[in-house]
């Protein structure tokens, strides 16, 4: 066998030659056709799925692109050159590695560490995809994966333009495609999914993903909550590009994004958009999804063309035809459409937000619209206007949108007592209560349908809790929440937590806040989201609030503005604790990489 000193010298040497990747030669020809892998285990192989043997079909050749003698078992691809007109047999859909660190562009996953695919960003194959293993020996290689599928002339689809592979050993192995090892064709990616120094030398795919925003952010991807469009207007230097190149793959690199698409920012009246803001929207958007980021559009605001009477207070629930709330409501599903129809591409939306608590009575006697109502509305109250809301929403996006995924209106663990006082729950009873209650208005029979997905297609809440994440703290908490779904038959619908985090003082004059430190935050962070990765199975979506410090949310934020671009002089162009990794292995970028040397992965 190798020593491992040889190894982690190899390793050193060949980090020196990932430069060589963004080096190679352009040649005449540059896209192969991609016919499936195989490899050797102990005692075994994996054998390609398109010939059920260590062999390639016809046509394809096998080429060798890893193993060491004594140290790795041997892997093969098989490829040919792409000749125009002729289809290939199969698709490629990038690859999964399996890794001991974050070493070499690794993330933490599930407990686990992996070279993920590039189109999820997680342990998964794109939708429409198999994944077969191609190498995994205990003590010996870590597990290796890729994806695949038949050729498909569905050009709207995820595939990866096929470039090669290459692997570090005793000696490099050229790429066919390069002519060269450790090269990839020019235009193309260099994607690692081997490289834990001392277990495996350093292994590469090259592609070029096409259709990646297409592909929505794998299941547990860490997303962030930011209101662009309300930042580009009020912070000078805070552009749609500027924002965005901060939360992407040249910042914190998120993968989802939570973005404020706000009814008094882009619309007029139920009909007509913001022209202005609409376009900061769209540029948002489609800026972040070229990106690979999955956009998930939330609205919480009522303005007063909405309501007919004040600002973000809605009139009384009253179901007779002609009635203020009757008027509201249809306001309200009209605003949506039209928010969707001039948003076609967001596949994901929360119509509502908190509404367990920030859902209030237009009690003004000019306006007439709850007479002798109290100035708060019950949690009962709350979750019949919520599930009014999410029948409205719910037509009215699908119909712009057919395929969109319409998510429960997220509440949160505060709302108000008997006494109108808000309280703040802990257990997340109340907010298990309030989800319980919208199920009981949909399954009387008041409502129009008793069908569940004619009201919402997802469940979201807001887990906000105010100390370190633990198995009392955490876990049992948002599982509470999580059985009242299960209970009604909806335990494998997408889950989010569409809001969470800590206000970290910024100030003495701030009380509220669990912590003055934003490293302790930054591990309560890491904390939650382990925990989650771990104990969450049915979880899609950990969306942290929120991405950057701005007036209105003091002590919230894990950058202070999109640095390094220009900034107000009083939010100095930096990255906070939260952001970070450091030493403990929290921070945001722990867990997106995005504190690593370019190549990412």
């Amino acid at each position: 066998m190798q020593s491992k000193d040889l190894r982690m010298m190899r390793f050193i040497a060949g980090m020196l030659s990932v430069l060589l990747l963004a080096m190679s030669p352009a040649h005449a020809d540059t896209a192969w056709d991609f016919g499936g892998m195989f490899g050797y285990t102990n005692g075994g192989i994996y054998p390609n799925p398109y010939t059920n043997a260590a062999s390639c079909p016809d046509g394809y050749s096998a080429y060798l692109v890893y193993g060491t003698s004594n140290v790795d078992w041997s892997m093969y691809f098989c490829g040919r050159q792409h000749v125009a007109g002729q289809a290939p047999l199969y698709d490629f859909g990038g690859m999964v590695g399996l890794a001991g660190s974050t070493a070499y562009y690794a993330v933490p996953w599930k407990g686990y560490f992996y070279y993920v695919n590039p189109f999820t960003h997680t342990d998964s194959c794109p939708p429409g995809y198999s994944m077969a293993k191609v190498l995994g020996t205990p003590n010996v290689d870590n597990n290796l994966f890729y994806c695949y599928r038949p050729h498909s002339n569905d050009s709207t689809s995820a595939v990866m333009y096929f470039g090669g592979m290459t692997g570090d050993g005793s000696n490099p192995y050229t790429n066919p495609a390069t002519g060269t090892p450790l090269t990839c064709p020019a235009g193309y990616t260099a994607y690692p999914a081997l490289g834990t120094p001392n277990v495996d030398y350093r292994f590469f795919y090259c592609g070029q993903p096409q259709n990646a925003s297409t592909v929505p952010a794998g299941a547990g991807s860490l997303g962030i909550g930011e209101e662009m469009v309300e930042d580009a207007n009020l912070y000078s230097g805070w552009t749609i590009s500027a924002q965005v190149n901060a939360l992407n793959g040249n910042g914190i690199n998120a993968r989802v994004v939570r973005l404020w698409t706000l009814s008094d920012d882009l619309l007029q009246s139920p009909t007509q958009v913001n022209t202005t803001n609409m376009a900061l929207a769209q540029e948002a958007v489609s800026q972040l999804q070229s990106n690979g980021i999955t956009v998930i559009a939330m609205d919480g605001r009522y303005p007063a063309w909405m309501t007919g009477g004040i600002a973000d207070y809605i009139p009384c629930r009253n179901t007779t035809p002609g009635s203020a709330y009757e008027t509201f409501l249809s306001n309200y599903a009209q605003a949506r459409a039209t928010m969707a129809q001039a948003l076609p591409t967001i596949q994901f939306w929360e119509p509502a937000n908190e509404t367990n608590g920030l859902l209030l009575p237009d009690t003004s006697p000019a306006d007439n619209f709850c007479p002798g109502h109290l100035a708060y509305f019950t949690p009962q109250e709350s979750a019949a206007i919520t599930t009014d809301l999410m029948y409205a929403a719910h037509a009215a996006i699908h119909g712009q949108i057919p395929n969109a995924v319409v998510f429960m209106p997220p509440p949160s663990p505060t709302e108000p007592d008997e006494n109108g006082n808000m309280k703040y729950d802990g257990t997340f009873q109340n907010l298990a209560n309030f989800v319980s209650s919208i199920y009981a208005d949909i399954d009387s029979g008041s409502w129009p349908s008793k069908n569940h997905r004619d009201y919402f297609d997802g469940g979201s809440w807001h887990p906000y809790i105010l100390g370190d994440a633990t198995t009392s703290t955490w876990v049992t908490p948002n599982n509470t929440v999580y059985n009242v779904f299960t209970q009604h038959g909806d335990g494998s619908i997408p889950m989010i937590f569409s809001e969470t985090g800590y206000s970290v003082c910024a100030s003495t004059a701030q009380s509220s806040c669990p912590t003055d430190s934003q490293a302790t935050a930054a591990t309560w962070m890491a904390d939650a989201v382990t925990l989650s990765q771990e104990n969450f199975p049915w979880l899609t979506y950990f969306i942290y609030f929120r991405a950057f410090q701005a007036e209105d949310t003091p002590g919230y934020g894990i950058m202070s503005s999109p640095s390094p671009y220009p900034a107000p002089s009083s939010y100095p162009g930096t990255w906070l604790s939260t952001a970070t990794s450091n030493p403990n292995a929290s921070g945001f970028c722990y867990f997106t990489g995005c504190n690593y040397p370019s190549p990412k992965p």
